[in-house]
């Protein structure tokens, strides 16, 4: 007869031991927060009842980055503990069995279960000088807990970990060091010759081939072209890219700079089948998305220079990457945006997601903004250059009201496309069927409106997001407005446009910067801020923006005919605030050049 399960194991069953601090979590409130933490000698057990849980040793220490620079080393992490017991623990590093302190700050990664903490997840940064008379080290993490010392049982290699233990022989080489992770701990030996170098690579190249999958032949082929051509490289190599399948942003400007430096080798990366791919060949070097040369100029790469910030910008590799774990994280990554930051984007673009080199910025407050919030970036990485397209605005209005608002998150979700083998945005329902679709087709087609551009010789011109383009083709019913898509460039569409309506899109920048009105449109402004992926940041629409803000539409569509019958004259006001806002005219591209080899 089978033993009945108690309920402390009905919870580790139901939950897993993968998720060991929710388990805590629960067993605490079912005991009502009693619990016993027993030394075992060498390691500490949590005990709810009669039920020994698990051992603190079970606990996973998370690496995010490992750097050695002037024979320094620099760990970055966090450590995981249960929020309950939190109280019981400290954190050390230990080097070759010597327990050493390091610094320990919040980076808001703790994990909730309905709207209570159960995981702390402690980020901490650890740096020890390198000695010449020592050629090993070992490092392992100490989870002192209730005065005992447990040694993390798992090191877990996140995104920018340059080396893991996922496959047998993996290793990493930075500077003159050799690293390798070995059961809990990160061991550096220093490299004795180039040809310890190459009988490392050789036996892990040998490893992925005892692999089954059918992608191992064509990673370790990769990996001996890459170390050949290394080993043949004469200049810098600079990658280039926008979105994958169309350019017309900041990455194309400062890849046309490019052209008058051969000092560099420049290419731009897209997807074969952009509209934007010959135009672009016409240029300079154009590389095909997810062709064998662009997996291997990713490696190649000394930077990498786009405007995007998904993954595919630096590993193109998805579930190849631990194949190339030790490369792909050595070109350093200038993220060029497309458009000012006016809002709290550090819960997707703090570096522990992004690792940029250089973070663009245009104006003071906005330079300021990323040192202040939790980016986790200091004034080495983030650059205030201004952006390229900057360079490349002209203003040749042409009576038209340029209607260009952002996207929205809640009507869209990701999915892989296996067939371009990437994650695509797809719409979850009919877009026409939102609010978002039926609030700027009454707009566009309002009958007021359409009557004032009518008589003053105005066009409407509606700009949708490229990522609702391709849902929304038939959102205007009379012959005065013109759908823009693609075809027509964002620089193109600022040049001709007289008056800009958006919402809480950052091309109001790119608008003010040629010192035309702007009219804000927010129908849904708190909605907005709890479904998208903003969050309220240093600029105030009302106080900051470069125009009024308007909740309705018939107020909307009064302001907007009211600066048509006065040809969309700027106000003095608004003037005023523009030419406060930037500290440059011109030149981004030359400063950007020139911060870029200077890093270099």
């Amino acid at each position: 007869m089978k033993n009945k399960k108690s309920r402390e194991e009905k919870v580790i069953d139901e939950i897993g031991m993968a998720e060991l601090p929710l388990i805590i979590h629960k067993l605490y409130k079912m005991h009502l927060g009693r619990y016993k933490l027993i030394d075992i000698g060498g390691d500490c057990m949590f005990r709810f009842g009669s039920t020994n849980v698990a051992n603190v040793s079970y606990l996973a220490t998370y690496i995010h980055f490992i750097n050695i620079e002037d024979d320094v080393l620099t760990i970055e992490g966090n450590v995981s503990w249960p929020s309950v017991l939190k109280k019981h623990f400290k954190f050390y590093v230990s080097v070759n069995g010597k327990k050493q302190e390091c610094e320990m700050f919040n980076a808001g990664f703790d994990l909730k279960c309905n709207s209570e903490t159960y995981e702390t997840r402690t980020a901490f940064l650890f740096k020890w000088e390198l000695s010449v008379d020592k050629s090993v080290y070992e490092i392992k993490f100490v989870y002192e807990c209730n005065g005992i010392e447990c040694y993390s049982g798992k090191i877990n290699s996140m995104r920018f970990a340059p080396v893991a233990d996922c496959i047998k022989g993996q290793y990493c080489t930075i500077d003159k060091w050799m690293i390798s992770i070995n059961g809990n701990a990160i061991v550096l030996k220093k490299n004795e010759s180039e040809s310890e170098v190459k009988d490392k690579e050789i036996h892990f190249q040998n490893e992925l081939l005892k692999i089954d999958s059918r992608d191992v032949e064509w990673a370790v082929n990769l990996r001996k072209k890459y170390f050949e051509e290394m080993s043949r490289k004469r200049k810098p190599i600079w990658l280039f890219m926008d979105r994958t399948d169309r350019a017309d942003d900041n990455a194309e400007v400062f890849f046309k700079y490019m052209q008058n430096h051969d000092e560099v080798d420049s290419f731009f990366v897209i997807d074969k089948n952009s509209r934007d791919y010959n135009r672009l060949s016409q240029i300079g070097n154009v590389v095909e998305l997810y062709s064998q040369q662009h997996y291997l100029l990713v490696l190649l790469a000394d930077y990498i220079i786009s405007s995007q910030c998904n993954g595919v910008v630096e590993n193109p590799f998805w579930e190849k990457s631990e194949y190339f774990r030790d490369i792909y994280h050595k070109p350093k990554i200038i993220f060029l945006q497309h458009g000012v930051i006016k809002d709290d984007m550090s819960p997707t673009l703090n570096r522990y997601n992004t690792n940029f080199t250089g973070f663009i910025t245009s104006t003071r407050d906005e330079y300021e903004s990323i040192l202040e919030y939790p980016y986790f970036y200091s004034k080495k990485e983030v650059w205030c250059t201004g952006l390229p397209i900057f360079d490349e605005l002209e203003n040749r209005p042409q009576k038209i009201i340029l209607v260009m608002p952002t996207w929205r998150q809640e009507l869209m979700q990701q999915e892989w496309d296996y067939e371009k083998e990437t994650m695509v945005w797809v719409p979850i329902r009919d877009i026409t069927e939102s609010e978002y679709y039926k609030r700027f087709y009454s707009l566009i087609n309002n009958k007021k409106l359409v009557k004032a551009c009518e008589d003053y010789g105005y066009k409407i011109a509606f700009k949708p997001h490229p990522l609702l383009e391709p849902y929304i083709k038939d959102i205007s019913d009379n012959e005065n407005t013109i759908l823009w898509g693609n075809e027509k460039s964002y620089k193109n569409a600022f040049a001709e446009g007289n008056l800009l309506i958006t919402d809480y899109s950052s091309v109001a920048f790119e608008f003010a910067y040629l010192r035309k009105p702007i009219l804000y449109y927010q129908y849904d402004e708190k909605a907005f801020y709890e479904k998208h992926t903003y969050c309220k940041g240093y600029f105030d629409y009302k106080k900051d923006g470069f125009g009024e803000v308007e909740y309705q539409e018939e107020r909307l569509v009064d302001a907007i005919c009211n600066y048509i019958k006065r040809d969309c004259e700027l106000s003095e006001m608004d003037k005023e605030k523009i030419d406060n806002l930037w500290g440059f005219h011109g030149g981004c591209c030359e400063k950007l050049y020139g911060k870029i080899m200077k890093e270099h």
